[in-house]
């Protein structure tokens, strides 16, 4: 049977859903982004309308793989056979930019992908899947806040400042800080001032992604980082997260090393290709 592809978000979670939510630390990514735009709307990232996939072998067998594309932002895969990663190529309207995901099966998008346009792929970012085990509260000077609205301009200039530092897509900065408000929280780490923040997602299927996390450079090598993490963590805890998850950057070992003290424990790689034509 292959791909179904769909611009609605009501239709892919009807269909995708089930395969999403057997492993939501696996699937944060997809889960999370199909959920604010089911809450938001269609611009919820606000720049282009998403797409929606999903994969099965025939039409009795499950879905066992799903894809979103959320502009700006890489096209997200799940885990699924290989060969439907491939099949993909041949049924998107229009070439990512980059695509992410565990790395076998983005790799099969990219080498098919090559295939057929003669473009060229390289590995931009591979990052590591870490999910909470028993939260270890690091000691640092200050305190955690929530943050609230009277943080807003703060909280929207750190996360661009933090896009930009990896180059990643800024996305809606406004709107990501609004989302973390409404429907996640934003801890914020003071100390006469803010000195670092760490926002978690909202719950979704037992599951809330830490991220980002931003220290300004000045005030960093103080533990503040790991502080706001934690309180982000254990907010996420009390909202009823029983999974907690975060990325990595594994060329960064002071953050992989940070979230392990705090009880993060590696459970999957990851990693984002770029294709350029």
């Amino acid at each position: 049977m292959g791909w179904t592809l769909s611009d609605s978000v009501t239709e892919f979670l009807a269909a995708a859903g089930p395969l999403l939510e057997a492993h939501p630390a696996q699937n944060t990514v997809l889960l999370t982004v199909s959920a604010r735009i089911a809450t938001v709307g269609a611009d919820a990232f606000g720049d282009g309308p998403p797409l929606f996939g999903w994969w099965r072998a025939d039409e009795r067998s499950p879905v066992s793989g799903a894809m979103v594309v959320a502009p700006p932002f890489p096209l997200r895969l799940s885990a699924m056979p290989v060969h439907a990663a491939a099949e993909l190529v041949g049924e998107l309207p229009s070439w990512p930019g980059e695509v992410s995901g565990p790395p076998p099966i983005a790799e099969e998008f990219a080498t098919a992908w090559s295939a057929q346009t003669g473009g060229t792929v390289h590995t931009r970012l591979e990052a590591r899947l870490y999910r909470l085990g028993k939260l270890a509260v690091p000691s640092a000077p200050g305190e955690s806040v929530r943050a609230s609205s009277e943080h807003r301009d703060l909280l929207v200039e750190w996360i661009a400042a933090f896009a930009d530092e990896l180059n990643i897509p800024h996305g809606d900065p406004e709107g990501v800080v609004d989302s973390r408000l409404d429907s996640g929280s934003i801890a914020l780490w003071q100390v006469d001032e803010p000195v670092s923040i760490a926002a978690a997602s909202q719950v979704v299927a037992g599951m809330a992604r830490i991220g980002p996390v931003y220290t300004p450079p000045r005030w960093r090598g103080h533990g503040y980082g790991g502080a706001s993490t934690a309180a982000a963590s254990a907010d996420a805890l009390a909202r009823g997260a029983t999974d907690v998850v975060l990325f990595a950057d594994v060329a960064n070992p002071t953050s992989n090393s940070i979230y392990q003290k705090i009880g993060f424990r590696a459970i999957a790689d990851d990693v984002i290709l770029a294709l350029q034509p």
